[in-house]
């Protein structure tokens, strides 16, 4: 997996930042596994039916040691992921 992205830090009037961001990634996978247990075998196979992706997102950090997230990817995925980190 590989991707590219870019960001901009906005200083909002309070001093908080505001961090959109967007970019694209390169993913190429291929799991094959096979699971048994005492009275069944299974076989598991799964690609990235699509190898690119766009993501976009936004951080909006409260200080040094808290912010929250949001990111949103699509066309080979399509989710939505939020974050709270907390530094300590």
């Amino acid at each position: 997996q590989a991707s590219l992205g870019v960001s901009k830090d906005i200083t909002l009037q309070n001093g908080d930042f505001f961090i959109p961001y967007l970019g694209v990634e390169y993913q190429q996978y291929r799991i094959d596994t096979e699971f048994t247990t005492a009275t069944t075998t299974a076989d598991f196979v799964a690609k990235a039916d699509d190898n690119f992706n766009l993501f976009a997102g936004c951080n909006y950090e409260f200080s040094d040691t808290f912010s929250l997230g949001v990111e949103g990817k699509f066309l080979g995925e399509n989710s939505v992921t939020g974050s709270v980190t907390i530094r300590f």
